[in-house]
Parts: C-alpha cells; sequence; structure tokens
C-alpha cells in the first residue's frame, strides 16, 4: 500500500504543474450491468487502499458519469462508458490469455466499462504501474467489474485473480503476471514462447522459439522468473550476454538481441536449444 498521492500542502499552480507533466496510465474495467456505481464509495475504497485523506483532495464527482481525485502528487479519474468494449478485441484477448481461455463468454457477457487513468509524475514506470494497481485493486474491492483489461499489453485478468495476486504479497508489490502478456505456441514436440508489455518499462520483451528439452511449464517458470528479475533490479540484458540454466547451475544460456517473431519490437531472444 503506497501513500504518493497523499497531499503535501502544494499550490494549485504547482499541482497543475506536475499534473500537466506526469505519465498518464489507462486500464478498463470491464461491468456486468449497463449503470455506473455509486461513484462516492468507490472514492472511498481508493482512498483506503492508499492512505490518502480525501478532505486533502480535489474530489469531483458526475453521478453516473465520472470521477476525479486530483491531489498534490497526481490524479486518479474514472469515466463510465454506458456500452462494451468492441466484442471482437474482447473475444480475441480472452481467448489469448492463460486466465481466461475458459470465461470467454464471462467477458463478452459485459455490458460497459470503466476508462481508469492513472496520472502520476514519475519517471520511474515501475512505481507509476504499482501506483496504477493498487488504484485499481481499490476500485475492485466494492465494484462489480468482473476484469481489469490493459489494452496496451493485451492483458485480460479476471478481479478475482487481480485482487488475490496483489494481496498475497504486499510487502514486494511486483506483479508481472497483471502487467505483461505472455504468449505460448506449441507444434508437436517444439515450444516457442514470448512477452509482451515489458517494452512499456523501457525493457524488451523475451521469446524463447522452438524449444525441444524441457516442458512448457518450464519454460513458463523462466520466462515468468526472469521478467521478475528484469522488473525489480532495473536491469536491461545485452546481446551475448548469458543467464544461468533451468536444471543446471552451471549451464549458461546466451542471449541474443534480434527482430522478435512474434512481436514487432526488437527482442531477447533466449537461446536455449542453440538450433535457435
Amino acid at each position: 500500500m503506497f501513500n504518493f498521492f497523499k497531499s503535501k500542502d502544494k499550490k494549485s499552480s504547482e499541482v497543475l504543474a506536475n499534473r500537466n507533466g506526469a505519465k498518464s496510465l489507462i486500464s478498463f474495467l470491464l461491468l456486468p450491468e449497463k449503470t455506473a456505481e455509486d461513484f462516492s464509495v468507490i472514492a472511498s475504497s481508493i482512498a483506503e487502499q492508499m492512505n490518502i485523506n480525501l478532505k486533502e483532495c480535489e474530489v469531483e464527482i458526475t453521478d453516473g458519469v465520472s470521477l476525479s481525485i486530483h491531489t498534490g502528487n497526481g490524479s486518479i479519474l474514472l469515466y463510465h462508458m454506458p456500452a462494451p468494449i468492441p466484442n471482437d478485441e474482447i473475444a480475441d484477448v480472452a481467448q489469448a490469455n492463460i486466465h481466461t481461455t475458459q470465461k470467454v463468454e464471462e467477458a463478452l457477457s459485459h455490458k460497459s466499462h470503466y476508462i481508469l487513468t492513472v496520472l502520476v509524475p514519475l519517471e520511474n514506470r515501475l512505481m507509476a504501474e504499482i501506483i496504477r494497481t493498487d488504484v485499481t485493486v481499490g476500485i475492485l474491492k466494492i465494484s462489480n467489474a468482473a476484469f481489469v483489461f490493459l489494452r496496451d499489453r493485451t492483458v485480460l485478468t479476471p478481479k478475482e485473480l487481480y485482487i488475490d495476486v496483489c494481496m498475497a504479497v504486499q510487502d514486494l508489490p511486483i506483479h508481472p503476471d497483471l502487467w505483461i502478456y505472455y504468449g505460448i505456441k506449441v507444434e508437436g514436440k517444439e515450444i516457442s514462447m514470448y512477452t509482451f508489455g515489458l517494452h512499456t518499462f523501457g525493457k524488451r520483451d523475451f521469446e524463447i522459439l522452438r524449444c525441444t528439452s524441457v516442458k512448457p511449464s518450464e519454460v513458463s517458470l523462466l520466462l515468468r522468473n526472469l521478467v521478475f528479475y528484469v522488473l525489480q533490479n532495473n536491469i536491461s540484458f545485452s546481446d551475448g550476454e548469458t543467464i544461468g540454466g533451468f536444471n543446471d547451475e552451471n549451464e549458461k544460456i546466451p542471449l541474443k538481441l534480434t527482430t522478435g517473431e512474434f512481436v514487432q519490437n526488437d527482442v531477447i531472444r533466449i537461446m536455449w536449444d542453440l538450433q535457435n
């Protein structure tokens, strides 16, 4: 739980300057009903989660339409759209995300959605993401929203999983499974896996191609551990570096900077099977 938004009694001109230079993070929360919920209740839940005093903030509520919370250090904007996100987009994303492949129909049945924008004047992209996640948890705790959708990373997460992941490890609030898309492709005995979303943290995404030496679960675990390590330590790998092996600590797996096979950006390819 972070109190970054706590007001520090800055002048309004300084607050405005902060907002204008802030980083904007946008999420979509899918609702099963067409009407908005009580924004005053949502505001109180966000304040409790973020450890801020609403009396020290500028709070504006337009019933059934929007909520805005402005502090000396950032802004939270929540806008209700009384219509679903185009179903083709949600269907594709739900089918592709490992946590929603069995929830496609539920995701498609949403009737409206919230657009959540969190503005924070931070160069630290990880901290900005942690703040956005904390705000989202504050909303989900009292909202009927069923899914959180990060359009820029094609990540769709069910509400229950989102809250469970965040509450499980509160002292280390780095949650790549909520922030990063993991794609996997299995063809016979060949396994390929990649990430999409690390570029939003200023890092290169990873990919492993046509690996035959390990199980899909082992490939997934290695990739998730590597993503967590990169975000936690704010490091970037370069072409020609190596990482430790999965089953043998003495094994050194080379890394290669190359054009991604599954994403448009340059990626770090993990050369688990040297024929790749």
